[in-house]
């Protein structure tokens, strides 16, 4: 991850997310914030696992570069999307993930 820290107001500038590629994964407190911001290609019907343990505001996105849908599993926690949907919508697909207290959400590219 490569970023500057603005002097004001402690504003982030010039952010680039790590690119990460991979297939299944299960997140815990231990390898979080090796994914945190970071953007995860992800190739076959594969899961993503979010355990309650992981620190608030972690975010990922995750991009399905096949036809298969990639399937997210709150690992004790509430998956919330506005929609019901837990998975990538298939090829191409580019979704975020976001922990928040017990909740963790699910937006982008869904099904």
């Amino acid at each position: 991850m490569s970023y500057k820290k603005n002097k004001i107001k402690g504003i982030l500038t010039d952010f680039i997310p790590e690119l990460k590629a991979g297939g299944a994964l299960v997140l815990t407190d231990i390898n979080a914030e090796d994914y945190n911001t970071s953007v995860y290609s992800v190739t076959g019907a594969v899961s993503i696992e979010v355990d309650a343990s992981v620190h608030d505001g972690f975010s990922m996105t995750v991009y399905q570069t096949d036809a298969n849908q990639c399937t997210i599993v709150p690992g004790g926690l509430n998956l919330r999307n506005s929609q019901g949907h837990t998975q990538t919508a298939g090829q191409y697909a580019v979704i975020s993930i976001i922990k928040i207290g017990t909740d963790l959400i699910l937006t982008g590219d869904t099904a």
